[in-house]
């Protein structure tokens, strides 16, 4: 039974199951389209080394040296292998909370633990497609931005595109490169979504008891909308430092990275030493910090970390991160409590607005699709 427009109605589980992906892929395509500008200026603002400070800093910056292009950076990957990932998220948690609920501890006043089990279980199943998927964005989004927040003078960009960087990570990386980060993910994601789908289906709950609706009564779009957004916005914020060392672990490269490679009949230019996880380097071109030897001043323009100026942003980028704890230690310890939250302005400008027009899209549209196939 399926509750449609106030009534309950027969429909077989297969046709709930297409109702479920037509929806979610619709939703997951237009909210990512509409929205991932914002999470490009949120993955170059937590990056290490980076010098934004602001959302709106980092929006104009890329738009006026990359254009509308490097805005939508990892787009491809995103909407090409990402869309069967939401699917598959949304049909989890459709399932794990009929499951839950279907619990009679759980049909009540502790209806959230249905609730935070669904969401966790639904980030579980997605992980296993999304978290390639976001390794290969993020590196795109940030591959010209590793060194001051411009492109390395003299190089050519490591990844070509989303292919390109998949294949290319497998194959230098392996399997735990394609994977970096599937743990923090899951303690960034999984919280997150266990957090919303209990402040969202807390916040439906209150919409219709103020209304005076009943359970099976829809709430109008609106509602939806503002119960949306308000709970990415919550769980977006409680959760951002996990998810800053999330990004920050999956854009780390492997030890088994070569040098960049210098574009043809370019000039030679000082070499910087980044470090890898295993005490391996690879090199790159354009640091400031030494030329043919010579220790140099640091320039005035660069970061300042602890009251000292850095030589170069190097001295950020190499400190790299064994695990999701030795990383949040390793923020606190650099940034303080304030730097675990950084980019939580991004973050939250991106959920709010992609949860909102994704759940809202997603609730309306199935129940579209279901009158569709009636």
């Amino acid at each position: 039974m399926e509750e449609v427009g106030g009534e309950e109605v027969d429909t077989s589980s297969s046709t709930q199951f297409l109702e479920s992906m037509l929806a979610s892929a619709t939703a997951g395509v237009i909210s990512r389209i509409l929205c991932h500008p914002l999470d490009t200026c949120k993955a170059r603002l937590q990056n290490p080394g980076s010098e934004f400070t602001s959302t709106l800093q980092v929006f104009r910056q890329t738009l006026q040296q990359e254009g509308l292009g490097g805005l939508y950076r990892g787009l491809g990957t995103v909407v090409s292998i990402g869309t069967p990932a939401f699917m598959l998220y949304l049909a989890t948690y459709e399932y794990a909370k009929k499951l839950c609920l279907s619990i009679p501890a759980l049909q009540h006043d502790y209806q959230f633990v249905g609730h935070f089990s669904a969401g966790m279980a639904a980030e579980t199943a997605s992980c296993l497609i999304y978290v390639p998927v976001d390794v290969v964005k993020e590196r795109l989004q940030v591959q010209r931005r590793l060194l001051n927040g411009r492109e390395i003078p003299g190089s050519l960009p490591m990844y070509r595109g989303t292919w390109h960087a998949l294949s290319t990570i497998a194959r230098q990386e392996g399997l735990r490169g394609v994977y970096r980060g599937y743990g923090a993910t899951l303690l960034s994601f999984g919280p997150f979504s266990a957090f919303y789908f209990v402040f969202y289906e807390t916040f439906k709950g209150w919409g219709l008891r103020h209304l005076h609706l009943d359970k099976a009564e829809a709430l109008p779009f609106h509602m939806t909308l503002a119960s949306a957004a308000s709970a990415g916005a919550l769980a977006s914020l409680i959760t951002n430092p996990m998810d800053l060392v999330r990004l920050r672990l999956q854009v780390q490269r492997g030890s088994s990275l070569p040098p960049l490679t210098p574009a043809p009949h370019s000039s030679p230019a000082p070499s910087a030493s980044f470090p890898s996880s295993t005490g391996a380097s690879w090199t790159g071109v354009g640091s400031p910090a030494q030329v043919h030897g010579a220790p140099t001043a640091p320039p005035s323009h660069l970061p300042m970390v602890k009251g000292e100026r850095v030589a170069d942003t190097a001295a950020i980028v190499r400190e790299q991160y064994h695990n999701t704890l030795d990383g949040l230690i390793k923020v606190y310890n650099r940034d303080g409590f304030r730097g675990l939250f950084k980019g939580s302005g991004a973050r939250i400008a991106f959920f709010t607005p992609s949860t909102m027009i994704s759940m809202s899209v997603y609730d309306t549209l199935k129940g579209e699709i279901h009158n569709l196939l009636s």
